[in-house]
């Protein structure tokens, strides 16, 4: 993922630095960047909230945290889990956009602004009936 992350980076013509590491855990620590950006990543985590005090303490004073999430159809299904194991995070199936802002506010101190992705058939390969957001933070 890493490797094709580079190439369309590059192909955009666009410089970007990629690390790898704990995703709870920003590697390098003391480093802060302009811009922290994960993509259906917090749904993933066991402790969401901690990861995402630690990735507005690492964007840099007026960089931006970017988040691409969504709630997926499938999370409403109580019979079937989204993939296995999720049933013990405690955001399976994704996180709502109002939700996830009212985590993300308190963090950044000032607003945060939503992005609806639901209808960009093109960014999913197709339609979605699920949520789909970008937020957008100032820190």
């Amino acid at each position: 993922m890493v490797e094709r992350a580079r190439a369309k980076c590059a192909a955009a013509g666009f410089a970007g630095r990629f690390l790898i590491g704990d995703a709870g855990e920003l590697p390098r620590e003391g480093e802060v960047f302009g811009v922290v950006l994960a993509r259906h990543l917090v749904w993933t985590l066991p402790e969401p909230e901690a990861a995402l005090r630690a990735w507005v303490g690492r964007v840099r004073p007026g960089g931006r945290l970017v988040l691409v999430e969504g709630r997926w159809r499938e999370a409403d299904r109580d019979d079937v889990p989204y993939v296995a194991g999720a049933e013990a995070l405690p955001w399976r199936g994704g996180i709502g956009a109002d939700d996830l802002a009212a985590a993300v506010r308190p963090l950044v101190g000032g607003p945060v602004r939503v992005q609806r992705l639901d209808g960009e058939r093109d960014l999913w390969g197709g339609a979605v009936t699920g949520e789909r957001y970008a937020l957008i933070a100032r820190v």
